[in-house]
């Protein structure tokens, strides 16, 4: 597939991803949390969806789960 196309679960995901973000944006972090956990749950090896889950745990300071989610983002860059 070329880098430029996108099927339609991975415009599905990145909507998904940009609702977590207005929804972390407003202070709702749970709805946030339960999209991107969905991602995840979906694909373990979401890049992006780890990295704004990772983003937000060092916003509410919950450093542990921001690390866990942060290296597992790391980890899976292609």
């Amino acid at each position: 597939m070329d880098s430029l196309e996108a099927s339609g679960a991975e415009y599905e995901a990145i909507a998904t991803r940009l609702r977590s973000v207005v929804l972390r944006a407003r202070g709702l972090y749970p709805e946030a949390t339960q999209l991107l956990n969905g991602l995840i749950d979906q694909n373990a090896d979401d890049v992006w969806s780890h990295w704004l889950l990772g983003k937000m745990f060092v916003e509410k300071a919950s450093i542990t789960d921001a690390i866990k989610h942060l290296e597992k983002a790391v980890a899976h860059l292609k």
